[in-house]
Order: C-alpha cells, then structure tokens, then sequence
C-alpha cells in the first residue's frame, strides 16, 4: 500500500516542478536543485518488495545556508535583495509549462516522470536535458520511469551570461564599424542580437523593430499574466523573404551577387525603396551640347536639341 500511495503521488505531478519531492534510493541529498538552492531530506518512507527492503527520500529544496533567505521563490543573499527587471526575466514562458506553470530559470532541475520533457523547451534558448540515470520504480506489473531533469542551454553555440543562454561569437561580438555607421540597438542583455536569438519582452513592444542588421523582431508567442501585463516571446529573424540566412547574418538574395556584404545589401535595399525610378539614356552619343563630356541627361531649355533614339 505505501508503494501505491508513492507512486500515485509521483503521477499526480507529472511536468511540474517541486519544492518537495519524492526521491527513489534518496540520491538527491546535498544537490543543487537551484540557484543557491540545495535538496535536504525531511522524511523517509521505508517498504519492503520481493527482494529486501527499500527506502524513498522526501527532500525539499531549500536555501543552501542561513545566509540566505526565499523570496518569490528565489534565494536571496540577506541585506542584498534585488528586484529583477522583469524584461529580462519574466514569471512565465509560452512554451512547455514545466517549472509549476512559471518560467523555468536557467539551471533549474525537476522531476519529470515517464522522462517525456526530454529537448523540450524551458526558456529562450534552453531545453530540458537528463542529469541522472532514470530510476525505474514497479507497481505490480506496471513500471515508472523517473528522471531528473534539468533546464540548460539548447547547445554548444549558447553560453550561460547572467542566467541566460546568449550565443558565443554573437554579432555584439564585431566592432561597429564593420556596420558602416549604422547604430543597431542592443535588446539582448545589453548587447546586439544574433539572428534567430529569442527573448522575453514586456510588454510586447519590440514586434517589427530592429534587432540586426536586415533583422527584426517576430513575435512567436504572447501570454497574459495575472496582473493584466502582456508578455511577449521574440525571436530575431530576416526582416523579409528577400534575405536569406548565412555565417548568422541576413543576405538579400541577389543572383550572381553572392559576396554582397550585409552592409551593402542593407543599402541597395533601402536605395531601391527610396530612389525614383530614372529613365536611363545611352552614354555612347556625343553633343556640343554637353561641353566635351558623354551625355547622359541635359536641360535644353527651348527643346533644340535633337531627339535621342
């Protein structure tokens, strides 16, 4: 009967995250489960299968010492508590709902029945990935399988600045003159981001802004907290279907022009819109008119001049 109650209260938190939580062969004691946060056993549940007897930790995450204390569900160093922008890190994320119907923070684990939240995604740029072997539990002849996951960085191209996932050699990377003069705003953690990079945005103001060069924001997902506040996920992406990706920058695609920087794409794109559409004439004819140079257009002030064909 113990077994069954652990087991049915394991199932009823599939996909959430735990301040308690029941630990199979009570290996999460002392772990990090946090930022400043570890696991510490606060009751054990013995039982006895087939073979000899068992036991099943409860831990709970707690602050890792007395020097801190919680706060929104957060350890904060006592005498230094700091309100987050909000911007930068929002309460909830519009993708899988893992962390307690709240966005996952960089680094934060959970326990995740049946391992199906495996590459899901929990924030911008990161995914849930296992950090221990799966402990399978029985139940007559059924059998669980539980894992310890973790929210990390999607891959080798993101790096861990201030509890988020930016990619390395983004384009705050290069110096600005490599833009030309053009100034591009810096959205992401202070800097200018790389294409296809995702952020939170409160409340969802950057919709169609410039992110990069040939870059804007698109917005791929959009909630509404508690409070009525608007919170938008964005990614930066090619501005239009007339640039393409390449070496993470946007290259209007231009054929026989496959060296165009994207500088000099930015230019052409936006002389196109602006610049009048000029009839051009032949520089191959010649005329006194033109005081020993190549025409090209002339005002002829009481239409003398002859007709060009």
């Amino acid at each position: 009967m113990i077994i069954a109650a652990v087991t049915l209260a394991l199932l009823c938190c599939v996909g959430q995250s735990y301040e308690q939580i029941y630990d199979p062969l009570c290996i999460q004691k002392g772990r990090k489960c946090g930022n400043n946060m570890v696991y510490r056993v606060i009751d054990e549940v013995k039982y006895a299968d087939d073979v000899s007897p068992k036991v099943i930790c409860i831990v709970e995450c707690t602050c890792i010492n007395e020097q801190y204390e919680r706060k929104n569900g957060q350890c904060i160093e006592k005498n230094n508590i700091t309100k987050r922008n909000e911007a930068e890190l929002p309460f909830e994320v519009p993708t899988t709902k893992a962390c307690n119907g709240r966005t996952c923070t960089l680094d934060e684990k959970i326990t995740d029945i049946m391992c199906s939240l495996t590459a899901q995604k929990c924030g911008p740029n990161m995914v849930f990935k296992i950090v221990n072997d799966p402990v399978r539990i029985k139940f007559g002849i059924l059998s669980y399988k539980i894992c310890i996951q973790q929210c990390t960085c999607d891959n080798n191209e993101y790096t861990k600045i201030d509890g988020q996932c930016v990619k390395k050699n983004s384009v705050s990377m290069r110096n600005e003159p490599e833009f030309g003069r053009e100034i591009l705003p810096k959205h992401c953690a202070g800097r200018v981001c790389a294409l296809d990079e995702e952020i939170f945005n409160v409340p969802c103001s950057l919709t169609g802004k410039i992110c990069g060069t040939n870059m804007i924001f698109t917005k791929i997902g959009k909630l509404l907290k508690k409070n009525g506040t608007e919170v938008c996920f964005q990614k930066c992406t090619c501005m239009s279907e007339e640039y393409v990706k390449a070496n993470g920058q946007c290259i209007l695609s231009t054929k026989g022009n496959e060296t165009a920087t994207p500088t000099s794409t930015q230019r052409s794109a936006t002389e196109s819109k602006l610049q009048p559409t000029m009839r051009k004439f032949s520089k191959t004819r010649s005329s006194k008119n033109c005081v020993g140079r190549t025409c090209e257009r002339i005002r002829d002030l009481f239409c003398r001049s002859e007709v060009w064909r």
